[in-house]
C-alpha cells in the first residue's frame, strides 16, 4: 500500500449470517430474519455457497418460492378424486 492510500472496509453482504450447532448434529442458520434449519453439514454448504456466490439471485428464487413478490395467494392442495362406489 502506497502513501495516502487508505483500505475501504465495508460490508461485504447485507445479512449477518449466524450458524448454530444443535444438539441432535444438526445447524440453525439465521440470515437476516430469515431463519433455516438443517438436518446435515453438506446441505447447509451447499445453500451457503449457492447464496454466498450470488445474495440477490438466491432472495429472489427464495422469496419467489414463497410468493413473496406478489400479492398474497392461499395455497390450496391438489384434489384427490373420491372413489364413492359408482363405477365408470
Amino acid at each position: 500500500m502506497h502513501k495516502g492510500e487508505f483500505m475501504n472496509f465495508g460490508k461485504v453482504f447485507e445479512h449477518e449470517i449466524v450458524i448454530q450447532p444443535s444438539s441432535n448434529n444438526g445447524f440453525v442458520v439465521r440470515v437476516g430474519c430469515g431463519l433455516f434449519v438443517y438436518n446435515s453439514l453438506r446441505s447447509m454448504l451447499k445453500d451457503l455457497r449457492e447464496y454466498l456466490s450470488d445474495p440477490q439471485k438466491f432472495e429472489k428464487e427464495y422469496n419467489e418460492s414463497l410468493n413473496l413478490t406478489g400479492d398474497p395467494q392461499i395455497q390450496q392442495s391438489p384434489q384427490n378424486e373420491v372413489d364413492n362406489g359408482e363405477s365408470q
